[in-house]
């Protein structure tokens, strides 16, 4: 299964393949996190701990979204969140909040694996030219869509819990948490795996430069 996905990702792996996604996820990037429509994660923020921050446009401003997104109180923004946070994070968004943050997660059933795929198609492109294509690094190239699969998975549970809320699933516990977990591991898993493959281009080409040993 995992070989077969590795093999449909070289062959988005082209010029063409790349200049579409790339589209794609910057258009998706933008109406996800900045733009006005409802799935926009923007439209949580009067809902969350980011209140505080000065500035009525402070969203759009460059020196403030660091410290947005880390005090949105998101759980998928988060790098881990127990159960009992997520039910907190839940109680503190109230009604109009839990309803905004519904139609985030309906937007993040596509997002995922936008994302996924284009990081996948840049990740084997580096790779391409980083490692001989027999290379057991090659491998990697699907390290983005393992996190577009925690994700999901991700998403059913927090889902689960905003169902049953005010309830609380005992049987969920920090399973959203552990996911949510997993997700970001595999995401710096990928931006390394990017960053060694750009490294290695570039002593490839030293390498290739230096004069030949006598």
């Amino acid at each position: 299964m995992l070989e077969m996905l590795s093999s449909f990702i070289k062959k988005l792996s082209n010029k063409v393949g790349f200049t579409i996604f790339l589209v794609i996820y910057c258009v998706s990037f933008y109406l996800y996190f900045f733009s006005d429509y409802p799935f926009s994660i923007k439209n949580i923020l009067p809902y969350s701990t980011v209140n505080n921050v000065s500035g009525s446009h402070f969203f759009y401003s460059p020196e403030t979204a660091y410290e947005a997104f880390n005090k949105t109180g998101i759980p998928d923004l988060q790098f881990f969140n127990s159960g009992a946070d997520i039910y907190n994070t839940l109680l503190n968004f109230g009604f109009d909040g839990r309803r905004a943050y519904e139609h985030i997660l309906l937007a993040d059933i596509i997002y995922p694996v936008i994302y996924g795929i284009f990081y996948s198609i840049l990740l084997t492109l580096i790779l391409k030219k980083a490692f001989p294509s027999n290379s057991f690094i090659w491998g990697f190239n699907i390290l983005p869509l393992v996190a577009t699969f925690f994700d999901y998975v991700e998403n059913a549970a927090i889902i689960q819990m905003i169902i049953a809320f005010p309830g609380k699933l005992r049987n969920i516990g920090s399973i959203p948490g552990i996911f949510t977990f997993l997700k970001h591991l595999f995401l710096v898993a990928s931006e390394l795996a990017i960053v060694t493959g750009l490294i290695m281009i570039v002593f490839n080409k030293i390498k290739s430069k230096s004069p030949a040993e006598a």
